[in-house]
């Protein structure tokens, strides 16, 4: 990972305009994500987007966002 580009809002900005997409263009009403345990950032993104963990598994947490239509 590019430490230059951390904190930049570039995660955060690709993952709105994708559910936006899914939303609008495909008519999506949840979206789900899938994290590794240990991937901290990754999981503090989604809880920033409004995710919420809905189960755990030996090597991942799955989450999911309800999509506003």
């Amino acid at each position: 990972m590019d430490e230059s580009h951390v904190g930049a809002g570039y995660a955060s900005a690709a993952c709105s305009a994708l559910y936006g997409h899914a939303a609008r263009a495909l008519g999506a009403t949840e979206v789900f994500a899938g994290l590794t345990h240990g991937n901290d950032r990754s999981a503090a993104l989604l809880k920033r987007a409004g995710f919420e963990p809905v189960a755990d598994f030996a090597d991942y947490t799955r989450f999911r966002l309800v999509l506003v239509p």
